[in-house]
C-alpha cells in the first residue's frame, strides 16, 4: 500500500487526533496528580514538623540543649523521608541539627532570610509554617518546611529564662522532607503515560488500517482498476459493491456509466464504421488536408479516378493533384471569410496526365476549440457530362440555327413573294402606261425592302452583346412619353388609347433607352391585335398602358392590356420564340423576343395573360434599383 494513498493520510489524521487528545489528557491528569501529590507532601511535612515542634516545646522551655539535639538526631535517623531538622535562635545560632549544631548562619540564609526578609516578621511569621519545594546536592527534590517559634506567655514567665516581650520571634525550626517517592510516582505515571500512548498509535494504526483498507481502499483499488480497464477501452468490467454506503453509491454509478460507456460506444464505433463505409466507398473524390497541405486521407473513389495509390500521395502536397496550382490557392483564398466553399469549378490530374474537370465542396475542419486543423474536400468528376454539356450545347445552337435558318427563309419567302408582287404590278403599270398600278407596285415593293431592312436590324439587336447605360428614370414621364408617340396612331385607327399611372412612384434604375423601346413594341403589338378584330355590338377597340406597384418589393410594374383578339395557349407558348409570327402582314417575329431579352437583362420578368376574342394583358415586373450586372449574356 503506497504511503501517499488516501488510506493512509486518513489514518494519519486519525492517529495525529489520537495522539493529541492521549497526551493533552495525560499530560493535564499527571499535572493535577502532580499538584495534588504536593500539595499532600506540603500538608504532610508541615504537619510533622508541627508534632516534632511540640516534641521539642518542654525541652526548649527547660533549655537542655543537649536533649534537643539528642531527640533531632533521633528523628532525622528514625524518618527515612525527614532529611536535616534544625533548630535556629532568633540570633542566627544553630541549636540543634544533625548536621551544623552551634553554627551560626547569616540572615540572606535559609531559614534565617525568611524571616529578615518582611518588614515586620512577627505579623507574616505567626499566621503559621512555611514551605517550599526545593532541589537537594543529591539532585533530588525536597519540601522545605519552616515554622516560627514565637515568644508565648510561658517562655517570656518561665523561670528557666525569660525574653522581653518585645522579642516576639525566638527562632525557627526547619526540616526538609524528601519527594523522592513522590518524584518516582510522578515519574512512573509519565512511563506509563508514554507506553499507553504508543500501544494506543500503535493499535489505532493497526486498527484503522486494517478497517480503512478493508472499506475504502481495497475499494478504491478495485474502482482504479475498473477505470483503467474502461480507459483501455475494456466495458465488461463491474464493480458489484454490495455495501450500502458512499463508495458503493458511487460504484453504482461507476457500473451504471460503464454500461452507457459500453453501449454509446459500440453505436460510435457502427456509426463510424457507417459513415467510413460510405466516405470509402463513394464514387467521388474525398479527400482531406492536414494545415501545412499535405494529404492526410483519400477514398477509394480518389483512387479509381485519379489512379494513385494511397501511399503515393498521402503525405504529399495536395497541389500535385491540380492541374493548375493557382486553383488550389484560389480556393484556400475564399475560405478565408468562410469555412465552406461550395461547387468550385476546377480541374485535376490523373496518374495517366489526363485533365478530369470536376466541381469541388472545400470545407475547413477546426478542433473543438475552434481551432483549424485541416480541410475536407468533395470532389466530382464531371468530365463526362461537362462533354455531353458541350455536345448538348452544340446541337441546339445547330438546332437553333437551324430554327434561324428556317425562320429567316420564311421571312424571306413572304417578303420575296411581296416583292415579286410588287415588281410585276410596276412592270404591268409601265407596259400599259397605268399610273395607278404603277403606284401600288412600288409601294409593294417599298415595303418588301422595308421589311427586309427591319429584320435585319432586329436580328443584328438580338445578336447583339447589351450593355446597359442604366439612369435614374421617372417612369411616369417614360410612359407619358410612349403615349404622346402612340396617341395619333391609335386615334386613326379608331382605337381608344389611355393611360393610368401612379403617384409618387419610386425612380427606376435602368437603360431608358432599352426600356422605352421594349414598351413600344407591346404597345404595338396591342395596337395590332384590336386592329385585326371585328368588334361588334357597343364594344369599341381599346389598349390601356398602365404603371402600378408589384406585390414584390422593390418593384414596379408595367402594364399594357389590350381587348383585342387575345391569344390561343398554343400561341402563348411561342411568342417569345424568334421568328413566330401571327400578324397577317409582313411580321419579323423578332419584336416579343428582344423585348423579352430586354427586361431579363434588367433582372425583371415578363408575363401574358389572354384569351381569345376577350384580349391580352402583358405585364412587366421590374426591380426598382435596377439590374444587379451590368453586362449579362443572355440566352434566346
Amino acid at each position: 500500500m503506497r504511503m501517499s494513498s488516501i488510506v493512509w493520510k486518513v489514518n494519519a489524521v486519525v492517529v495525529t487526533v489520537i495522539v493529541v487528545v492521549i497526551a493533552a489528557s495525560t499530560y493535564d491528569s499527571n499535572r493535577i496528580y502532580e499538584r495534588d501529590a504536593l500539595a499532600t507532601a506540603r500538608t504532610v511535612s508541615r504537619f510533622q514538623l508541627e508534632t516534632i515542634q511540640q516534641s521539642l516545646r518542654t525541652l526548649m522551655q527547660e533549655r537542655n540543649n543537649a536533649r534537643i539535639r539528642e531527640l533531632i538526631n533521633n528523628l532525622s535517623k528514625s524518618d527515612t523521608i525527614s532529611g536535616d531538622i534544625r533548630l535556629v535562635s532568633h540570633t542566627g545560632n544553630v541549636v540543634g541539627s544533625k548536621a551544623l549544631t552551634g553554627a551560626r548562619l547569616e540572615q540572606e540564609s535559609r531559614p534565617c532570610s525568611v524571616c529578615h526578609s518582611l518588614e515586620d516578621p512577627a505579623q507574616g511569621l505567626n499566621i503559621g509554617s512555611y514551605d517550599e519545594i526545593v532541589e537537594q546536592g543529591d539532585g533530588t527534590r525536597a519540601v522545605s518546611v519552616i515554622t516560627p517559634i514565637l515568644n508565648e506567655p510561658g517562655c517570656s514567665s518561665a523561670d528557666c529564662h525569660a525574653h522581653p516581650e518585645s522579642t516576639q520571634v525566638l527562632g525557627v525550626l526547619q526540616a526538609s522532607f524528601s519527594l523522592e517517592q513522590v518524584d518516582d510516582l510522578i515519574t512512573q505515571r509519565n512511563y506509563r503515560a508514554v507506553l499507553t500512548g504508543l500501544l494506543a498509535v500503535v493499535l489505532s494504526i493497526g486498527a484503522t488500517c486494517l478497517i480503512l483498507d478493508r472499506l475504502v481502499g481495497r475499494r478504491i483499488k478495485t474502482l482504479i482498476e475498473g477505470m483503467e480497464k474502461v480507459a483501455d477501452n475494456d466495458f465488461s468490467f463491474r464493480f458489484e459493491d454490495t455495501r450500502k454506503d458512499e463508495i458503493s453509491a458511487l460504484a453504482h454509478s461507476f457500473d451504471g456509466m460503464t454500461s452507457r460507456l459500453s453501449s454509446t460506444l459500440s453505436k460510435l464505433l457502427n456509426t463510424n464504421e457507417y459513415l467510413e463505409g460510405i466516405v470509402e466507398n463513394s464514387a467521388d473524390i474525398i479527400i482531406t488536408v492536414d494545415p501545412a497541405g499535405l494529404i492526410r486521407t483519400v477514398n477509394k473513389g480518389a483512387e479509381n479516378t485519379l489512379g494513385y495509390r494511397r501511399d503515393e500521395v498521402i503525405g504529399q502536397k495536395i497541389e500535385m493533384l491540380f492541374a493548375d496550382p493557382r486553383e488550389r490557392d484560389a480556393a484556400i483564398a475564399r475560405l478565408r471569410d468562410t469555412d465552406h466553399v461550395v461547387n468550385l469549378e476546377t480541374h485535376f490530374i490523373t496518374n495517366q496526365g489526363e485533365i478530369r474537370d470536376v466541381i469541388l465542396t472545400l470545407s475547413r475542419l477546426r478542433a473543438p476549440d475552434g481551432t483549424p486543423i485541416g480541410t475536407f474536400g468533395i470532389s466530382k468528376d464531371v468530365t463526362r457530362e461537362k462533354r455531353l454539356q458541350r455536345e448538348l450545347l452544340l446541337n441546339e445552337k445547330l438546332v437553333a440555327i437551324g430554327q434561324a435558318v428556317t425562320g429567316i427563309q420564311h421571312s424571306m419567302k413572304n417578303m420575296l413573294n411581296a416583292l415579286t408582287g410588287g415588281s410585276y404590278m410596276v412592270n404591268t403599270g409601265i407596259e400599259d402606261e397605268d399610273r395607278d398600278l404603277l403606284e401600288e407596285g412600288w409601294a409593294m415593293v417599298q415595303g418588301g425592302i422595308s421589311s427586309i431592312i427591319e429584320l435585319s436590324s432586329r436580328m443584328l439587336h438580338y445578336a447583339k452583346d447589351w450593355k446597359p447605360e442604366v439612369e435614374e428614370t421617372d417612369l411616369d414621364d417614360l410612359m407619358e412619353s410612349i403615349y404622346n408617340i402612340n396617341k395619333e396612331t391609335a386615334r386613326n385607327k379608331g382605337i381608344e388609347l389611355r393611360i393610368e399611372t401612379a403617384l409618387e412612384q419610386p425612380s427606376l434604375i435602368c437603360d431608358r433607352r432599352l426600356i422605352h423601346s421594349a414598351v413600344m413594341d407591346l404597345l404595338s403589338n396591342a395596337l395590332d391585335a384590336c386592329d385585326q378584330k371585328d368588334y361588334g355590338g357597343s364594344e369599341r377597340p381599346e389598349v390601356i398602358l398602365r404603371v402600378c406597384s408589384s406585390e414584390r418589393e422593390g418593384h414596379l410594374v408595367i402594364e399594357v392590356q389590350d381587348n383585342g383578339q387575345g391569344m390561343t395557349e398554343e400561341i402563348k407558348k411561342n411568342i417569345f420564340t424568334p421568328f413566330f409570327s401571327t400578324k397577317k402582314k409582313l411580321g419579323t417575329g423578332m419584336g416579343l423576343t428582344l423585348t423579352s431579352r430586354i427586361i431579363r437583362l434588367h433582372g425583371g420578368n415578363i408575363e401574358v395573360e389572354s384569351e381569345p376574342s376577350r384580349g391580352t394583358i402583358f405585364r412587366v415586373s421590374l426591380p426598382v434599383s435596377g439590374p444587379r450586372e451590368s453586362k449579362e449574356e443572355l440566352d434566346a
